[in-house]
């Protein structure tokens, strides 16, 4: 007599017809992890340049709706608590490398924005004025400039956000503290 439920694995204790249809296809559980992949790629691909920390707020929505749904099918099925664990890992994984990231490109940018800032504020006091151009003070880097959105026009020096990308920092020569703008 044939039984009426199997074990299958990845799955747990189903009933025969479900365990033929598991079987039937392996690789769904491959798929399952491959969505997963497929989503922590794309959210690094573009969280982990400097202004992509929008990425990880991007999918925080669907991780609103999808951790609950994996908790409860995790608390319904034992089974599938090895594959949540994984998957959640990968997530943690990625999120954890973009912040990491973008904290090191924040102290970065302030660094290189400082370099700047001293440059013109050796300058002027030499002069007894801004400069006009970055070049005229001293910096003809053109990379950090161009990688952290640095700019300086009528005594404005300016940098962009990398955590946001369209916001700036730009630093007040009274107060002598940078301030920020947002968009």
């Amino acid at each position: 007599m044939e039984p009426d439920v199997v074990d299958v694995p990845g799955e747990g204790i189903a009933p025969v017809a479900d365990a033929r249809l598991a079987l039937s296809r392996p690789l769904d559980h491959i798929g399952n992890y491959g969505l997963v992949t497929l989503g922590c790629g794309a959210t690094l691909l573009f969280g982990l340049t400097p202004g992509g920390a929008y990425m990880a707020t991007i999918a925080l929505p669907f991780l609103v709706v999808w951790l609950p749904y994996q908790l409860i099918r995790a608390w319904l099925r034992p089974a599938r608590r090895r594959a949540l664990a994984i998957k959640l890992t990968m997530i943690l994984v990625s999120v954890s490398a973009i912040v990491a990231s973008q904290l090191w490109y924040r102290h970065a940018s302030r660094r290189d924005a400082d370099i700047a800032r001293v440059a013109i504020q050796e300058y002027r006091s030499k002069h007894g004025a801004f400069p006009n151009t970055l070049a005229q003070a001293g910096i003809y880097e053109l990379g950090a400039r161009q990688r952290w959105g640095i700019s300086y026009f009528d005594g404005n020096l300016l940098y962009r956000d990398v955590f946001s990308g369209w916001d700036t920092w730009g630093y007040n020569w009274t107060t002598e503290t940078w301030d920020f703008h947002p968009d």
